[in-house]
C-alpha cells in the first residue's frame, strides 16, 4: 500500500475538508495519586483546559490572480489595458471564486504573535484568526516566514494581554510518552486528540527541496487536514512540536501524524518575531549523499557522513580547506547522518563561530577548523533574497540579469531587468509569469535594475496600498504588458 505524505492544509476549494509562556501548571493539578493504590496518574482535563484559549483557528483566502471587474461595477484600468492588448473579455468576479484553506496556530506572546505553518498561509490575500475566547474572527498580519522549516508568524491587534503557551524541549521526549494535539481538523474548530510519541526522530521523508527539516516527531494521535500549524503539547503543557503533515493512503488520519520538533521551531520563531527574518550559518559547499556506489568510487568502507560535491571559491568551506571529494563525518563532534542533517547543523551554527569538522580525504581521517559565515538569505513578507542576486518571491524565482545570462539566452546586452528563473505551479502569479520572462519595468514607475530594486519597487507599492502592479515583460516574440495582484506575501 502506498502512503502519501500530506500537509494538513484544509483546501475547501477542492471540496475537501481536506515570547511569553503560559504560567507553569501546578504539579499537583497534573499528577495525582490514587489514594487506594498509591499509583500516579494524569488528570488530562486539568492539563488541557488552560491551554485551549491559546490555540486558534486560521482561515486563509487566496483570490484568483487574474483581474476581475471591480466590485463597484467600474472597469479596472489595468484589465482594460490587457483586454485591448489581447482582445478577450474580462471574467467576472462570479467566474473567479476565492480559494479558501484552513489551519491552526497558537499564541506565543501576550501582544498577539501567533505561530503556524508557512504552507497554511502561503499565497493568501487575507488571513482571519478565530480565538475560542472571541465570537468574531479577526484579521491577522504576516510578520515573516521561514520556508525551510515551514514556520510562519502572524500578528493580531489586541487591546488586552492574550493567553499564551510556551515551548518545551522536544529533545527530552521519549518514545511512548503521551502527547496532546489541539487544532482545527476538517474545519470543525477546537478539537483535542491524544496519543503517544511513536517515533521521536522520523527521518528520510520527502518534505520538498526547500526543506531543511532533518527529522520529525511521529505520533498516533489523530491528525487531519486543518491541524497544520497547531501545537503538540507534552504533559507539562509545553509545546514540543508544531503539527505539519500526515502519512496516509486516503488523505485522512491513519495513525501516522508528524510534527516539527520544538528544538527546530523555537529559534526560528524567536528570530522572526524579533527581526522578521531568519539568519543561519553557512559553509558555501554543495553536498551529496554517500551511496554504496559513491563509497566504492572514493574508496571508503562505511556509508557515513556526506560527500562534498563542490566548494564555492572564497566561501567559508573554501577558506577552511574543504575540497570536492571530501567526506564530512562529524560537525563539531556530532556524527553527520545525511545531507539534511549536515545542512541543519550548519544552519544552526552561529555566524562567526568556529567549529571542528572531521573529514575523510584520500582514505585518511583529519580535522579542519572552519569559521561559519552568515547566510544572508532573507525570509520575510517581501521575499527571500540571497547574496547571489536571486530572489524567491511568492513561488517565483527571480535573478539578476547578468552579462553571462544574457549571452546564454541570446539577450542583447542593452536589455535590463530581472530574469524569471522558475515559476512554481502553486504561485499566485503562475498564470501570468513564465520561465525565462524578463521583467523590464514597473509601468509608470521605473525600469527594474536588479532583484534588490524589484524588491524595493514591490515593497513601495504595498506600502502605498496598491493592489496591482503593472509590468512590462520581455518574452520570446516581443514585449507584453501584464498586471499582477499583490498577495500578502
Amino acid at each position: 500500500m502506498r502512503y502519501t505524505l500530506l500537509s494538513l492544509l484544509g483546501a475547501l476549494a477542492l471540496s475537501v475538508y481536506s515570547a511569553q509562556g503560559t504560567p507553569p501548571l501546578n504539579n499537583h493539578t497534573i499528577i495525582k495519586k490514587n489514594v487506594a493504590t498509591g499509583n500516579a496518574f494524569c488528570n488530562l482535563p486539568d492539563i488541557i483546559e488552560p491551554l485551549l484559549p491559546s490555540v486558534v483557528n486560521i482561515h486563509v483566502v487566496q483570490e484568483n490572480t487574474r483581474n476581475p471587474r471591480l466590485s463597484s461595477g467600474a472597469r479596472d484600468p489595468m484589465q482594460e489595458l490587457l483586454e485591448r492588448f489581447f482582445g478577450y473579455d474580462a471574467p467576472t468576479e462570479e467566474m473567479l471564486p476565492e480559494v479558501k484553506s484552513l489551519g491552526s496556530g497558537f499564541i506565543v506572546s501576550t501582544i498577539g504573535h501567533i505561530v503556524t505553518n508557512y504552507h497554511v498561509i502561503k499565497g493568501g490575500t487575507k488571513i482571519m484568526v478565530k480565538m475560542s475566547t472571541c465570537a468574531k474572527s479577526v484579521k491577522a498580519k504576516l510578520v515573516g516566514f521561514d520556508e525551510k522549516t515551514d514556520i510562519a508568524i502572524l500578528k493580531i491587534d489586541t487591546k488586552k494581554p492574550l493567553p499564551t503557551v510556551s515551548f518545551g524541549d522536544s529533545r527530552k521526549l521519549r518514545v511512548g510518552e503521551t502527547v496532546i494535539l489541539v487544532g482545527n481538523p476538517l474545519g470543525l474548530g477546537e478539537t483535542v486528540t491524544c496519543g503517544i510519541v511513536s517515533n521521536k526522530a522520523r527521518k528520510d521523508l520527502d518534505l520538498g527541496s526547500a526543506s531543511m527539516i532533518h527529522e520529525l516527531i511521529q505520533t498516533d494521535a489523530a491528525m487531519n487536514r486543518g491541524n497544520s500549524g497547531g501545537p503538540m503539547f507534552n504533559l507539562e503543557g509545553k509545546v514540543v512540536g508544531v503539527n505539519c503533515a500526515i502519512c496516509s493512503p486516503s488523505g485522512v488520519s491513519a495513525g501516522i501524524g508528524l510534527a516539527l520538533p520544538s528544538s527546530y521551531a523555537k529559534d526560528v520563531v524567536d528570530q522572526i518575531i524579533k527581526t522578521g527574518r531568519v539568519q543561519r550559518g553557512r559553509l558555501s559547499i554543495t553536498l551529496a549523499p554517500i551511496t554504496e556506489e559513491v563509497a566504492e568510487g572514493i574508496g571508503i568502507k562505511e556509508l557515513q557522513g556526506v560527500l562534498v560535491a563542490d566548494v564555492t571559491k572564497g566561501g567559508a568551506g573554501d577558506k577552511a580547506g574543504l575540497k570536492a571529494g571530501d567526506v564530512i563525518t562529524k560537525f563539531d563532534n556530532i556524527a553527520v547522518k545525511g545531507t539534511k542533517h549536515m545542512q541543519s547543523l550548519t544552519a544552526n551554527a552561529i555566524p562567526g563561530s568556529v567549529v571542528k569538522i572531521t573529514i575523510i580525504r584520500n582514505g585518511l581521517s583529519k580535522d579542519i577548523i572552519a569559521k561559519i559565515s552568515a547566510d544572508i538569505d532573507i525570509n520575510s513578507k517581501d521575499g527571500q533574497l540571497s547574496a547571489t542576486g536571486i530572489l524567491e518571491h511568492n513561488g517565483v524565482t527571480l535573478a539578476d540579469l547578468t552579462n553571462s545570462i544574457k549571452r546564454n539566452l541570446g539577450i542583447p546586452e542593452s536589455v535590463s531587468g530581472v530574469l524569471v528563473q522558475q515559476v512554481n505551479p502553486s504561485s499566485p502569479w503562475a498564470n501570468i509569469l513564465k520561465k525565462e520572462d524578463i521583467i523590464v519595468s514597473v509601468i509608470g514607475v521605473d525600469t527594474v535594475h536588479d532583484v534588490q530594486h524589484w524588491q524595493k519597487l514591490y515593497s513601495d507599492a504595498k506600502s502605498k496600498g496598491r493592489k496591482w502592479i503593472a509590468l512590462l515583460i520581455k518574452r520570446k516574440g516581443g514585449h507584453f504588458s501584464f498586471a499582477i495582484k499583490l498577495p500578502i506575501l
